[in-house]
């Protein structure tokens, strides 16, 4: 497997996770209403937009280099 390969997987993973983190995170918020919570569905929603704009512009940054 490539660096480059194992970078897309690592990135898709961690952007699964956060998406995963953000689910588990508003079902906690809905049932017991704390604000920690609603903050930590904030935040992970956060990172997992951040993650999807950076594999975005990863896939197109690998697509312009020239192989070795």
């Amino acid at each position: 497997m490539s660096l480059k390969a194992f970078h897309l997987f690592f990135i898709t993973v961690s952007i699964l996770f956060a998406i995963g983190f953000t689910y588990w995170e508003f079902n906690s918020y809905r049932t017991e209403g704390q604000l920690m919570d609603l903050a930590l569905v904030i935040l992970s929603f956060l990172t997992a937009l951040g993650l999807i704009y950076y594999c975005t512009r990863f896939v197109k940054k690998m697509r312009t280099l020239k192989p070795l």
